[in-house]
């Protein structure tokens, strides 16, 4: 029987914790601002990623430009001979995941590839569509994670006092109940 790798990604979740979304509990004073997509449009010129700097040139990412950015990623992937499905709505329903497998590679190489696409067409394009629609995303993201929350307290997990927004709410539902967070995350 041949082995089949697959990767999810969750964009969502890591960029979240990467830009430390809400760690305060105030989502009001946005993300990094304008200073990090100025930053990451660098990043895309230094890489040579023509995609991405087009996209992050004039400071802001509309809906239409990530999700361009997302098809391309897509077609990498498809490219470099993995099976693709998605993209889908993430858990927030802000952002898109997808999910890329190819019979009988491993995980790490399956990893690999799907990073390689991802930094040339989408990575810095989904970190700026974040930073500028921040207190959208952050406000989706609480929303899951109250969804969340309610489903695993439904299963009769033991989730104490955690808050939506904690900087590390999945970690500690994980943490909490692992056999109710898996079920309940979507």
């Amino acid at each position: 029987m041949a082995r089949k790798a697959t990767i999810r990604c969750c964009a969502a979740t890591a960029l979240f914790v990467l830009l430390g979304c809400a760690s305060s509990g105030d989502i009001s004073s946005g993300g990094h601002g304008q200073a990090r997509v100025a930053e990451l449009t660098s990043i895309a010129v230094r890489r040579g990623s023509t995609i991405q700097h087009q996209a992050l040139r004039d400071g802001l990412i509309t809906r239409t430009e990530y999700d361009q950015a997302m098809a391309g990623m897509m077609k990498c992937l498809r490219a470099a001979g993995l099976t693709v499905s998605g993209p889908y709505p993430d858990r927030t329903g802000f952002l898109l995941d997808y999910d890329a497998s190819v019979e009988g590679m491993a995980e790490a190489a399956v990893t690999r590839l799907s990073d390689a696409c991802e930094q040339s067409y989408l990575d810095l394009v989904t970190e700026a569509y974040i930073e500028t629609h921040f207190v959208e995303f952050a406000n989706a993201e609480a929303t899951a994670n109250k969804r969340l929350i309610r489903c695993m307290l439904d299963m009769k997990a033991s989730v104490g006092d955690i808050s939506e927004r904690s900087p590390d709410v999945l970690s500690d539902l994980r943490k909490a109940d692992i056999t109710a967070f898996n079920a309940c995350f979507s």
